[in-house]
This record gives structure tokens, C-alpha cells and sequence, in this order.
């Protein structure tokens, strides 16, 4: 059977209880690839999801109007980080997996970024070698490794620090 076709957008305000829905499910299928735990954004007022989608840029990968993957974009606001924007909360639904969905997702992504920031971080699991090779192919370099970055149901995990710098015309 064929993978459902989607649409790749930024969320709008009105989709807050979609997005909050989304992130909640990607926290309990793969809470070792993220900082946030479960019960902390579940805790989250609905009003704070609609200041994600106000103040940052996540985009998901629509079916029909349900959102099934996601990845967020932020930018730095320090004055002399202002050049700096970061990939997070980038999750891919299993329905989606391997449909090309993430690929599309970090486009969108990066094509925002252009707009703001001169290049794009993200962390990564070093445990989750299928994403780091992703990672590598939408063309982020690894600069760096936190030791013991996340930890995980007292497990700790090291993180690999990536960065793509961008070219406006690239």
C-alpha cells in the first residue's frame, strides 16, 4: 500500500491542540531523542503552544488537514547570536517513514531560515546513527559532542552537535 501523500507547512495558531497532540505522541514513541520529557510538555497550557507557532516556526507534514511529522526552527535572540537559528522537536510519524517526509520537513526548514540566519544547528543522539546519517545527507557537518548530552530513563546518551551553514542561494 502506498504511503499517504502530505503537505509540508508551518503550523498556524489555530493548529495548537494539533501540534501539542503531535509532539505529546512523538515524546512517547521516542522520548531518548529529545530534552523534554513527556509529563513536562503535556503540562504545557494550550497558550503556550500557540506561542511556539507565534514566536518560532514549526512546520509539519499535513495528511488532509493532520498534522504526522514535525520539526521546529528557532532562532537565537542574543545580540551576537542573532546569526544562529536551530533544527529541534524534528519527529517523523512511522506512516511517514521513509516517504521522504523529513527530508521535506528539514527543507522547509532551511528555506525559512534563509531568511533570518546565516546557519542552523541542531543535536542529535549519537545512539540514533539512521537520523545522523540523515542529517549528513540535508548537509550538516558535525562540529562537535556533548558527553553524556541527554539522558534517558538513567541512561546517558552523548550528542553530536551538527551545523549547516547556509548560502542565500543555496
Amino acid at each position: 500500500m502506498a504511503p499517504p501523500p502530505f503537505v509540508v507547512r508551518r503550523f498556524e495558531i489555530g493548529e495548537a491542540e494539533a501540534l501539542r497532540r503531535l509532539r505529546l505522541l512523538a515524546l512517547r514513541d521516542t522520548p531518548e531523542a529529545f530534552g523534554k520529557g513527556y509529563a513536562q510538555d503535556e503540562a504545557r497550557p494550550l497558550e503556550s503552544w500557540q506561542e511556539w507557532i507565534a514566536t518560532d516556526a514549526p512546520f509539519g507534514a499535513f495528511v488532509g488537514t493532520d498534522p504526522h511529522s514535525l520539526a521546529g526552527f528557532s532562532r537565537e535572540t542574543a545580540a551576537n547570536l542573532a546569526h544562529r537559528g536551530k533544527l529541534g522537536a524534528m519527529y517523523v510519524a512511522p506512516g511517514l517513514r521513509g516517504t521522504g517526509a523529513a527530508a521535506a520537513l528539514v527543507g522547509a526548514v532551511l528555506q525559512y531560515a534563509r531568511t533570518c540566519v546565516e546557519q542552523v544547528h541542531l543535536s542529535v543522539n549519537v545512539d540514533n546513527q539512521r537520523a545522523v546519517r540523515f542529517y549528513r545527507r540535508m548537509g550538516f557537518v558535525e562540529y562537535g559532542c556533548e558527553p553524556a548530552g541527554l539522558r534517558y530513563a538513567g541512561i546517558a546518551h552523548d550528542v553530536l552537535l551538527m551545523v549547516r551553514r547556509l548560502q542565500p542561494a543555496d
